[in-house]
């Protein structure tokens, strides 16, 4: 059985900060930061080791997020799976989403 930590950025307050939850309300528990090199520390060391899979959700508002994945899976061997939008309704990009799309192993790009 994998072991997984959801992750979301503290600006995502819509539906409180200690879960994610889908639009059909599915609701799976997260750690709500205000950035990404926090994680490790507030997670705890042990409980980071014993990590399978990080989940990113709302990514656009992480600063670091390159830095983070490639951290998280080519040094600690981590399936890192990320959730953000990568432009904002003028076109133009928005956070660093497109950023790691060089180093992803897979890509699903959904449209409204």
């Amino acid at each position: 059985m994998k072991i997984l930590a959801v992750i979301k950025s503290n600006k995502d307050t819509r539906y409180g900060l200690d879960s994610i939850v889908t639009y059909d309300g599915v609701k799976l528990p997260c750690c709500a930061l205000a950035n990404l090199s926090s994680f490790r520390q507030k997670f705890g060391s042990d409980a980071y080791d014993k990590l399978d899979v990080i989940g990113i959700d709302e990514a656009q508002f992480f600063y670091a997020l390159y830095e983070f994945c490639r951290e998280a899976a080519d040094h600690d061997g981590k399936t890192v799976i990320v959730a953000g939008l990568n432009g904002d309704y003028l076109r133009r990009s928005f956070g660093s989403v497109l950023d790691i799309i060089p180093v992803a192993d897979f890509v699903t790009k959904l449209t409204a």
